[in-house]
């Protein structure tokens, strides 16, 4: 009898657990709730001071690191989640990458991803559309003029420039990544570095937690823009 009631605890024990572990696994998956967020950062400023560096390895300027460094603190503050960070392959994009994600503290996914670099809008589209749907948030950090016209194409915006280091925040209300590349999803913010140069940004109750339906549209391009506007060769 003892042998019996202790093998029925063993298998009970097993199953809690089996179960916990499912639980555990499925918490740190990302999470499909039905909508998408897709977020859009152009490189931060870069460096031209060595002339006989190919475009593709071009470095970032001080001010750029210190600009992607500032923009990964304001994510933080703002509680901003992203399971997957997709960059360009090229030297300024992967650095921008490096000085932002350490100030946001991200340590989840970072893929390279060749065809970013200086692509076509509709090639930008279609790396969109082909995303996995286990993500929900997606970061794409590249180049434009792609990424300006991508967020003025998915964020229904009409934005004339989009400066190094500007990001977008763009929600879809669809739970595939390749119905969100064909429609107008909402422009939930839109930030760049000369926002947050001369203040901290505080965080507020409703850009504490992943960016909402609450939160406010910040999509000015004023004179401070036009500053940092694309040039020739981004």
């Amino acid at each position: 009898m003892n042998t019996k009631l202790g093998l029925i605890f063993l298998v009970l024990v097993m199953l809690v657990l089996g179960a916990c572990e499912d639980a555990r696994d499925a918490s740190s998956s990302p999470s499909n709730n039905g909508s998408k967020t897709l977020y859009l950062l152009r490189h931060a400023k870069s460096s031209h001071k060595e002339p006989s560096l190919v475009d593709f390895e071009r470095p970032l300027k001080k001010k750029g690191m210190r600009d992607a460094a500032m923009m990964g603190e304001v994510l933080r503050k703002r509680g901003v989640e992203v399971d997957l960070i997709l960059t360009s392959s090229a030297k300024r994009t992967k650095e921008t990458v490096q000085f932002m994600t350490k100030e946001m503290a991200y340590s989840d996914k970072i893929d390279e991803e060749k065809e970013i670099y200086r692509c076509s809008p509709s090639t930008l589209l279609k790396i969109i559309g082909q995303l996995d749907d286990k993500y929900q948030s997606v970061m794409i950090v590249g180049h434009n003029p792609a990424m300006m016209e991508v967020t003025n194409q998915l964020g229904d915006t009409t934005l004339q420039k989009m400066p190094t280091c500007g990001l977008s925040a763009i929600k879809f209300e669809t739970d595939s990544w390749a119905k969100a590349a064909k429609q107008k999803g909402d422009l939930v913010f839109y930030i760049y570095p000369k926002m947050f140069r001369d203040k901290k940004e505080e965080p507020t109750s409703d850009t504490s937690t992943e960016v909402g339906e609450d939160a406010a549209v910040e999509m000015e391009v004023t004179e401070e823009a036009v500053e940092e506007a694309p040039t020739a060769e981004d």
